[in-house]
């Protein structure tokens, strides 16, 4: 019994970092690069994110 909840443990952790470190890898480029906007902001016309106050786009953008 012991050896299969280490194994379901190895798994699970294996499993874990499988999925997170794409995420981990991913989040510099992201915040460079402005791949995703990040919140309160959306993409413009030409890929790169502007700030919306109050949902609201200015005039100027």
């Amino acid at each position: 019994m012991r050896k299969q909840t280490r194994f379901g443990v190895a798994c699970a952790l294996c499993i874990n970092g499988v999925l997170l470190l794409p995420a981990a890898i991913a989040q510099p480029f992201n915040e460079v690069m402005k791949i995703v906007p990040a919140d309160n902001e959306s993409p413009d016309w030409f890929g790169y994110s502007v700030a919306i106050d109050d949902g609201v786009l200015p005039e100027n953008v």
